[in-house]
Formats: C-alpha cells, structure tokens, sequence
C-alpha cells in the first residue's frame, strides 16, 4: 500500500519546500544530512539547515540545533 520508498525523491521535494521557507521541510532535509539519509553526511549543512528553521522560530529547528552546539556537531561546541 502506498508508494515505494524513494529517498532522493524525498529529498527534492524537501528542499524545493524548504527553499521556499517552509521551516518543517528545513528540519527534514538537515535530518537527511545529519544522518546521512539519500546524501553525503554533513553536519554543517545539517546545523546551516536546522539555523533556518530555527529562524523562523520553529521549536523542532532550535531543539536541534541547541543538540548541534551541545554536542559540536557542524558547529562549534558552546554550551554559553
């Protein structure tokens, strides 16, 4: 039931929405990054994608990027 899983087609589709400011899409193309799901993992990119949702003041997007700077992942380690 449903469609076949496509990853890379997923993975359009967030940035097209996430490019266009949709700060849900922000948070899912960083997670792709972060884990490495259907792209090379990047955490900068996934921390730069998690800055932008969290710039728009969604709560998922500060959460994770809070995790990015806890942990130095993409970032540098700050816990000020």
């Amino acid at each position: 039931e449903g469609v076949e899983k496509d990853i890379r087609f997923a993975i359009r589709c967030f940035r097209k929405a996430a490019d266009q400011g949709y700060s849900d899409a922000q948070n899912n193309i960083a997670k792709c990054f972060a884990r490495g799901e259907g792209v090379q993992r990047d955490l900068k990119l996934a921390a730069w994608w998690y800055r932008r949702s969290a710039g728009q003041g969604n709560c998922i997007g500060e959460y994770y990027l809070g995790i990015c700077y806890h942990n130095g992942f993409g970032v540098e380690k700050d816990f000020k």
